[in-house]
This record gives C-alpha cells, structure tokens and sequence, in this order.
C-alpha cells in the first residue's frame, strides 16, 4: 500500500521542469567523479611516450553572473598509473577556476559547455592544466541534477629537480550530482539568521 504515495511522489520528481536554475545570482556546486585515458609524451627526462589511466574527484561550484553563464572554482584531486617501460603511479592536485554556459533549453535535460584553468603540483613537478568540452544536467528535482562530462584535458607538466618537462593529452569523462541554488541569496541568508 505505501509503494502508491511513493511511487507517486519519485513520479512527481521527475516530472518537475527546469524553472530558473540559471538566473543571475544563482549558485551550484558539483560533486564529480572522473575517469581518464591520455597519452603523454615526455621530453627532457627519459625522451618517451607513454599511456596513463587515471581516476579523481573534482568539486566544483559556480555562480551566475548572467543568466545562464557560471564562473567559479574547481579542485582536481587524481591518481594516475603511467604505463610503459619506466610505469609509475602518482597523485597530483590542481586548483583553478572554471566556466560553464548552459545552452537554452527547456528540458530536464541542459547541455552546457565548460572550461576550466588550473595550477597544481605532482611529485616533484609543478603542472598548468586547461580542460574544455560539454557537459549535461538531468535534473532528478528542480534543485538536484545528475551530471555527465566529456572533456579534452592538455596539462604541461615541469620538473622541479631538472630540465624535463611533459606534455600530457587525454579525454576525461566525470560523473557526479551538481545542487543548484536559483534563489539563493546572502542578504537573504542573513536576515534569516537574525530572525
């Protein structure tokens, strides 16, 4: 008998459509897991190419300067397996931040595109790394999405011990859920508070 209002209620969800998550003074924030394939060429240190799998989480948020274009910040935390004759693993961080653009629909499904710009460290090597390309949001409420990226990531990466340096290109799918904040407000936050 409980399985009616709960089916109901998921039914309801689901059906909701996307009202102003993307208007000016908006906020979202993203919880992404990724998985990445790249090809890496190396100059300077042992003068070959290698193939490196790697997996991480990004955080990201974002707000809304107009409406539907984000800027905010991200946070790239990997593990990485290079392979090839000298294979190795390495952890590496990079911060940076990043811009998403929704394209107009009006859906629970919005494309966006992104970019995102960054400075981060590795053992022994300091690393500027850009990633672009599209991305999706399923909005499972008016407020919750499932999120699905497919990005192209170049990173050059520089040895802080001697002249070698590394090219790095790869394709990095994330998935995660992103929460969007469309009427959030500071002020109103803080009137709240005192209230």
């Amino acid at each position: 008998m409980r399985k009616i209002p709960i089916t109901a209620a998921a039914a309801f969800l689901f059906s909701l459509t996307v009202l102003g998550q993307f208007n000016t003074g908006g906020f979202y924030f993203s919880g992404a897991t990724h998985a990445k394939v790249g090809f890496e060429n190396r100059v300077g240190e042992f003068g070959n190419a290698e193939n490196s799998i790697c997996f991480g989480l990004t955080p990201q948020a974002g707000y809304f300067i107009k409406n539907r274009l984000a800027v905010g910040g991200a946070i790239l935390m990997d593990y990485e397996r290079i392979t090839g004759e000298f294979g190795y693993s390495q952890y590496s961080i990079v911060l940076g931040p990043n811009v998403r653009y929704y394209l107009p629909r009006d859906t629970e499904m919005q494309v966006f595109l992104y970019g995102f710009g960054g400075y981060g460290f590795v053992p022994d090597h300091n690393l500027f790394k850009i990633m672009v390309g599209p991305g999706i949001n399923f909005f499972l409420t008016e407020r919750v999405a499932f999120e699905a990226e497919l990005l192209y990531a170049y990173a050059r990466e520089w040895s802080t011990i001697s002249t070698g340096f590394h090219n790095v290109h790869d394709v990095t799918a994330m998935v995660g859920i992103s929460l969007f904040f469309p009427t959030f407000s500071f002020e109103t936050f803080r009137r709240e508070a005192v209230e």
